[in-house]
């Protein structure tokens, strides 16, 4: 991701944020030179000293984006995960962005839903699949970029240029039904 901002705006420094100790220790090593890009160990379900580590580094008070990318489906609803956001989205400056990606078991079976969770039964936090209004709610108090929250295959890329419609899936295996959704997106603006 860094690669990608920095090669759009010269001026652009950017905060990683894991609390897997792997993770964190790959991370710092391949950045260790690099004076506009850190790594904190951190948890989103403690925002407060996330935002402080990161200050290090960011100017909070110039427009900035928040990807909270495939992370808030492992964030229980008893850990406030609208609270968190929440703190994320407060210590933004006007003109900022929150774009959020977070799995969902709408438009599957119960069943399918409940294989896909016990996937990350294994993992250190289960994954809670989240309806396209739950996902929305993330972006309480922003202005949802178009196309709002949606599959994130939906999509236009480049921004701005109509997408092409897409073919439905099939399955991977003849007798499985195809998963027309696994993922919504979407960006919100502060105003």
């Amino acid at each position: 991701m860094h690669e990608i901002a920095l090669g759009t705006s010269g001026g652009c420094r950017v905060a990683y944020v894991d609390n897997d100790l792997v993770a964190l220790a790959h991370a710092r090593a391949l950045l260790a030179t690099s004076s506009v890009v850190t790594v904190i160990e951190g948890d989103l379900r403690d925002p407060g000293p996330v935002l402080a580590g990161a200050a290090g580094l960011l100017d909070f008070s110039k427009p900035a984006a928040v990807l909270l990318l495939a992370v808030l489906h492992f964030v229980r609803d008893d850990e406030d995960p609208y609270g968190a956001a929440g703190v994320l989205k407060n210590a933004l400056a006007p003109g900022s962005a929150l774009a959020v990606s977070h799995i969902t078991a709408d438009g599957i079976g119960v069943q399918q839903s409940l294989a896909a969770q016990q996937v990350y039964q294994g993992a250190s936090a289960p994954a809670v699949p989240r309806a396209k209004d739950e996902v929305t709610r993330f972006f309480d108090g922003l202005t949802l970029a178009i196309p709002g929250v949606t599959d994130i295959a939906d999509w236009p890329w480049p921004p701005g240029k109509p997408k092409e419609p897409k073919e439905p899936k099939e399955p991977e295996k003849p007798g499985e039904p195809a998963l027309p959704l696994s993922l919504y997106g979407g960006v919100g603006l502060k105003p």
